[in-house]
């Protein structure tokens, strides 16, 4: 264990704050536990209203927070554990993925390609890299929305394959209420929750809510002998709800939230390859490593670290959301403000020598938003909403990566940074960003008759995104050159000239729906919608500045909802056909004059496109049991993208003789993966759930076992070397309470059936040989390691009143 006690005691103490508030409050209320009229009758706000599930024309999911609950999980990042058509991408700078389709990019301005929206603010930047959202560890969640497919026209901003919707609880009126809970488990997990609402005056509430989240590593250091890539997260959230009158509304929320990954981001040695040849011979990392007890394999979880490791990240945010009824419509304004700092240390090397341990990157993002909406209705048949939207962003990411390389020893006061030559050849990097964003929408619901519905929207989107770069002195770090006998330092001298670039662009999306409905509780729907990401800048290192070109999506969807059996069971399903124009992916390019000088680059895929089918079911069997299936069959594949070959090699990720396309950005030769899936996009997925309550004198017991299963997935884009094994977690969750809930015990298990697995498979850095050589050289692998990946078990206490 090396999380820091600091952090633990100040989100315990937290905690245990928030639950005396709650235990000293005014006189208890019990919660509202009733269950709905009819299976799936909930309100969601997926179309940015007020809406029953049944009546929404969109492929969406909703999970609940007692379905989060039941499954154990916190974070949001979770989710890829629970629903069906959602993975979560943990390598290099990835995201949330919906129908297999998401960002990969670790350049600080490209956006995601999934939304994610909290309480109806815009997510819009991913924080890159290994950092992980700061939002992941959110509680007092009320529903999270997953919106599969463009929705380009009401939520616009990077939703090119899809929305996710995270709604909080909001402060209730005139209400005195709270709820703290405490639970424990597997390598001393211990998270502690909080709320507290309490009523001012008869038109006013405020709502409270803290957090404290940690867990022992589970990969070992086997160098330093310490447990690394636990955490220890917290935060707080407030509220504040003002109704002076049934017209109007003001919302406000803050929150602060910091997150320690103890060396996320790690990786372990899968398999050796033939080391990195440097001026003072040849370094294996599987040599080194093996010095200290550290055996190679797909289920290591062990390594040999000298550098640097571990994620901090500090996220602050406020938002404001008025609104006024004026009868025939209702005007709403959004405005958000976010500020994101994120320090990161990830060693390179996968040893205990200093050949590539300085890995060291910030991020500081400033972000501002605000949006006008105006829904009302013009006589008994049409609805509409219509709005502005504007967004801006401010990034700046500083990041240096030094080591000896093999060519100055192990002992060498002097350390190289990676670049040979290019436009920033030395030493810390200082990138920064600007993006603005403008947009129009509306969107109409007219019904031509009393089953039939047409809807049609259209967005009108401009972006403007600029990028510029330049080098700063770093004290003991010479350019490369200076191992091969050049001066140590680039004779522009530093700071460098700064080198920038520009793009802009103007995308109009929309949408077009027909619903009939059969009954007024079960319908059919056709739609056809487009979606758009805006431009980017790329820059990867000891290269010129790119440009990265919108990304489009045009999707067809038709698909049925709707509740039977007199409410007793709920059906959804669809069938998709998603393709992308211009799809923003990333690919590693390999210095070719220093194999050890490797950068990601964010380019445009010639073409990407997915199809297949979804459907889910709830059925409530009796009064006490409940049943949930849902399953996904969401094929991914490129049409045409350029990405580095491995030629040479004797494990190549492509065929030898195949790399005959021209990268005209880069000059060089490459393969074109055409018919190779996206990474991270499991072709099937599917998850089961049983609920059982069961009444015992005063009390209930409960029991909720569910059941996810993923297929298989690339890791890295048309490398069969890094595909990931399909594999299923169960989870089960056993508790007592009273009716009214005042308190309730729980045991609990996650991964039940202890399935290993990995989040990654990717080449080893500096552990590629040399291409072409006598004999040819062996790629070495490595793995991401999952802290999911084991069982966890553990006992939760919760009070409310």
């Amino acid at each position: 264990m090396n999380i820091r006690h600091g952090n633990l005691l100040r989100s315990s103490a937290l905690s245990l704050v928030l639950a005396v508030a709650t235990a000293a409050a005014a006189p208890a209320h019990a919660a509202d536990s009733a269950a709905p009229a009819a299976v799936g009758e909930l309100v969601v706000t997926a179309q940015r209203r007020e809406e029953n599930l049944v009546d929404v024309p969109i492929s969406v999911s909703v999970v609940g927070a007692l379905a989060m609950k039941n499954a154990n999980y916190s974070n949001l990042t979770d989710l890829q554990f629970i629903a069906p058509s959602v993975s979560y991408n943990t390598n290099f700078g990835g995201g949330f993925e919906i129908r297999g389709v998401g960002t990969q990019s670790v350049t600080a301005s490209v956006e995601q390609s999934v939304s994610v929206v909290i309480d109806d603010v815009v997510h819009g930047l991913p924080e890159i890299s290994f950092a992980g959202p700061s939002y992941q560890a959110l509680t007092d969640i009320e529903r999270i929305e997953v919106l599969r497919g463009p929705q380009g026209t009401l939520f616009g901003k990077n939703s090119s394959a899809g929305v996710l919707q995270i709604v909080t609880t909001r402060p209730h009126l005139g209400e005195v209420s709270g709820d703290t809970s405490v639970s424990y488990g597997t390598d001393n997990e211990l998270k502690l929750t909080a709320n507290l609402n309490a009523p001012i005056g008869s038109t006013a509430a405020v709502r409270l809510s803290g957090f404290g989240y940690r867990r022992d590593g589970f990969v070992h250091n086997l160098y330093t002998h310490q447990d690394v890539s636990g955490y220890d997260n917290y935060g707080v959230r407030g509220k504040f709800l003002w109704q002076p009158n049934e017209k109007a509304e003001v919302y406000v929320i803050g929150s602060y939230v910091a997150n320690h990954d103890d060396g996320n981001g790690i990786w372990t040695i899968r398999s050796c390859g033939s080391g990195f040849k440097g001026g003072l011979g040849v370094f294996s990392p599987c040599a080194e490593v093996a010095k200290y007890g550290v055996v190679p394999g797909p289920k290591n979880l062990s390594g040999a670290w000298d550098g640097l490791l571990g994620v901090k990240s500090i996220a602050r945010e406020v938002s404001g959301r008025v609104s006024y009824d004026f009868g025939f419509a209702t005007l709403k304004s959004i405005t958000a403000y976010q500020n994101v700092s994120i320090n990161e240390d990830v060693e390179v090397d996968s040893s205990p020598l200093p050949i590539l341990s300085v890995n060291h990157s910030n991020f500081y993002n400033k972000e501002f938003t605000q949006e006008f909406r105006l829904d009302g209705k013009i006589g008994d048949r049409l609805d509409y909403t219509t709005g502005l939207f504007y967004y801006n962003t401010d990034v700046l990411y500083p990041g240096l990566q030094a080591g000896t390389y093999n060519y100055l020893p192990p002992t060498s006061p002097i350390l190289l940074t990676s670049g040979v030559g290019g436009p920033v050849p030395c030493c810390t990097t200082i990138t920064q960003s600007w993006t603005t964003s403008e947009a129009v929408f509306g969107e109409v619901n007219y019904h031509l008759l009393n089953n039939l519905v047409l809807i049609g929207g259209l967005r009108y989107t401009h972006d403007r995104n600029s990028l510029e770069n330049h080098a700063i002195d770093t004290g003991g770090i010479c350019q490369f050159a200076f191992a091969l006998g050049g001066p140590c330092k680039p004779a522009v001298g530093l700071p460098s000239p700064k080198l920038g670039l520009g793009i802009s662009d103007n995308n109009l999306t929309g949408k077009a729906t027909i619903q009939y409905y059969v009954t007024p509780r079960f319908n059919f729907y056709a739609t056809y919608s487009t979606g758009a990401k805006g431009p980017s800048v790329s820059y990867p290192r000891g290269l010129p500045l790119v440009p990265v070109a919108s990304e489009t999506s045009k999707n067809y969807e038709a698909g049925l909802k709707g509740s039977l059996l007199d409410g007793k069971l709920f059906v959804a399903a669809d069938v998709f056909h998603t393709k992308y124009d211009n799809f923003q992916g990333q690919a590693l390019y390999v210095d070719p004059a220093n194999p050890g000088n490797r950068g990601y680059i964010t380019t445009n895929a010639g073409g990407l496109e997915t199809k297949g089918a979804e459907g889910e079911v709830t059925y409530r069997a009796t009064p006490e049991l409940t049943l949930t299936a849902s399953v996904a069959y969401a094929p991914t594949r490129f049409t045409q993208f350029a990405i580095p070959c491995n030629d040479g090699y004797t494990n190549p990720a492509t065929t030898p003789g195949k790399c005959t396309f021209i990268n005209p950005r880069l000059g060089q030769l490459q393969f074109d993966a055409a018919g190779y899936p996206l990474t991270y996009a499991p072709k099937w997925t599917y998850s089961l759930s049983a609920s059982w309550v069961h009444p015992i004198g005063d009390a209930d017991f409960s029991a909720a076992l569910n059941y996810h299963w993923q297929d298989e997935i690339y890791t890295v884009v048309a490398d069969p070397n890094s595909i990931a094994p399909a594999y299923g977690l169960m989870g089960l969750n056993i508790s007592y309470g009273p009716h009214d809930e005042h308190w309730r015990l729980s045991l609990f298990a996650r991964n039940l059936l202890n399935q290993y697995f990995v989040s990654g498979i990717f080449k080893t850095s500096l552990d590629s040989g040399t291409a072409n050589s006598t004999p040819l050289s062996t790629i070495g692998y490595a793995n991401i390691p999952s802290i999911e990946s084991k069982r966890t078990v553990g006992v939760k206490a919760e009070m409310r009143f």
